[in-house]
This record gives structure tokens, C-alpha cells and sequence, in this order.
């Protein structure tokens, strides 16, 4: 039994009923298609979309003569940038 080279070939000849194309591989293949074409418009979508948020906190005190701290925090989500204003109010 002689030592057979040819079993170690990583390019081997593909069998023709393997590349002949089906219906069932059209209809797998444009539905693949449509998936990640769905999944990359909403992607797109969301990253495009501005939203903001903004937060009021209250520092309330007992007394009466202090001041009362008005925090603003505006927060953009796309780039997670947060902006702080600080206004007294008496």
C-alpha cells in the first residue's frame, strides 16, 4: 500500500451538483439579503437620531434665607457629552 500524497490536497474539486445553482438557495440568499439590509437601515436610523435628555434636580433646604440650587444636566446620547448649569434661585 504506497503512501498516497494526494490525501493531503486542501484544494480539493468541489462535486458540480454542489455549484449548480437551486431555487432554495435564490430564496435563502435574498432573504439574507433583506435581513441584514433591515438590520443596517435601523442601525443607521438610530445612530442618526438626536434625542436629548434633560434632568431638573431640587436642593431643598429647611431654611427658609438660603438659596435654592437649580442643577441642569443636558445629556446628548449619540456623542455622551453631559452639560451642567448651576442657577440660584432665592
Amino acid at each position: 500500500m504506497p503512501f498516497d500524497v494526494r490525501r493531503f490536497d486542501i484544494y480539493r474539486k468541489i462535486p458540480k451538483d454542489l455549484t449548480q445553482p437551486t431555487l432554495t438557495g435564490a430564496i435563502i440568499s435574498v432573504c439574507c439579503c433583506c435581513f441584514i439590509a433591515i438590520l443596517f437601515l435601523s442601525e443607521f436610523l438610530h445612530f442618526i437620531n438626536i434625542s436629548v435628555f434633560i434632568d431638573l434636580e431640587w436642593l431643598m433646604t429647611l431654611d427658609k434665607e438660603s438659596k435654592h440650587n437649580l442643577f441642569t444636566s443636558i445629556t446628548q446620547e449619540s456623542s455622551k457629552d453631559m452639560f451642567t448649569v448651576v442657577k440660584t434661585l432665592r
